[in-house]
């Protein structure tokens, strides 16, 4: 995806968001139009098929969503309009940052060294809570490059708690000794 696509998704998100104000009403639409997003997933090569007209597509799919979502029903027509449905599936996950950042949630990715038991995980997420000061969505996955320790990625942030790591550390603290 080009980067450009990203703003324009950020864009076409913080829309959707602002239709929904309340979180509650917000969670609730995010969900329809995934659920709708989904449905439709079998007719996106109709809505990307360059030789019909957009006036057709804008009138079958209003056909097709007569029943939906009133937000989530005009937001599609919209994308549709401005040859942005290809974008849905970015967007999706831009309004599902909306949510989390909103709920003071961050997703979280682990890498750790070897297998660890659920009670170690837990901890290296309450840890992790802790240093971000935001509840954690975690996906441990094992990196056995590492040999021990773990990495963690949570948005902008790089967490390097590996042994590689700690080597490396050392060996500047000797060098300014």
């Amino acid at each position: 995806m080009q980067p450009a696509d990203v703003i324009v998704a950020k864009r076409y998100a913080n829309a959707f968001s602002l239709l929904n104000k309340d979180l509650d009403l917000l969670k609730k639409s995010f969900t329809v139009l995934q659920e709708t997003a989904t449905a439709l997933d079998i007719g996106k090569d109709f809505l990307s098929n360059p030789t019909l007209h957009k006036e057709s597509k804008l009138k079958i799919m209003s056909e097709v969503l007569q029943d939906a979502d009133v937000n989530v029903r005009n937001f599609i027509l919209v994308l549709i309009e401005n040859n942005r449905y290809n974008l849905l599936t970015p967007i999706l996950k831009e309004i599902e940052n909306i949510i989390y950042k909103s709920q003071n949630i961050v997703r979280a990715g682990i890498a750790v060294a070897f297998e660890i038991s659920l009670q170690e995980q837990k901890e290296i997420e309450k840890q992790l809570e802790k240093i971000l000061n935001k509840k954690l969505e975690s996906k441990f996955s094992v990196d056995k490059s590492l040999l021990m320790g773990f990495k963690a990625h949570a948005e902008d942030i790089l967490i390097d708690a590996s042994l590689a790591n700690s080597l490396i550390q050392l060996k500047q603290d000797l060098k300014e000794e």
